[in-house]
Formats: structure tokens, sequence, C-alpha cells
């Protein structure tokens, strides 16, 4: 077994989670944020979220979100996936992303 090496120390208290640049811009659905990189999207759907198969479902929806409505906004973000994007209607979640996007 190899010992890890620790990261860095971080402040988490007003960008958490696990974020050091930019502030969340939070929904109920889902949290975005600018991304370091002009015109990319990152989507975070974290583990305790669900399974594999579920997680991965929800990243198809969030990146298909991303393709019909980031052609207007062409900004890049981070889209942090909460507990209730599991089990959203897609044009629920859709209204939100966009309500989000329109906000950074």
């Amino acid at each position: 077994m190899s010992a890890r090496t620790p990261g860095p120390s971080v402040s988490r208290g007003q960008d958490a989670p696990g974020g050091t640049s930019g502030s969340w811009i939070r929904g109920h659905r889902v949290w975005v944020r600018r991304a370091r990189e002009p015109e990319e999207a990152v989507f975070v759907v974290r583990r305790r979220l669900g399974t594999a198969v579920e997680r991965n479902r929800l990243k198809r929806r969030l990146r298909h979100i991303w393709r019909l409505d980031g052609g207007r906004a062409r900004v890049g973000m981070v889209v942090l996936a909460q507990t209730p994007a599991m089990g959203a209607p897609f044009a629920e979640l859709r209204t939100e992303v966009d309500e989000l996007m329109l906000r950074l």
C-alpha cells in the first residue's frame, strides 16, 4: 500500500464545495460557476448521489442541455449537481440551468 501525499490546504468556507476560484450561483438542483477555460463545461456529479448508471445518466442529460443552450451563452462553466437533480424532469432541469447560465 502506498502512502498518499496530502493535498494543499484549501479554505472552503465561501467557495465550497471543492472550488477555490469564483463563487457558486446556487440553484435548487444544480450550482454553477465560471470555469477557468472559456467555452468549456465541466459536469460534476458526486458519488454519493447514486449508482454509476444514475450519475452517468445525469451527466449525459446535463451535456445535452449544454449542447442545446450553450451555443448562445458560450461561457465556460462548472456545473455541480445536487441531490434533487437526480430525479428532476428534463424540462425542469433545463429551465434551471438556463436561468443560472444567464446569471453567470
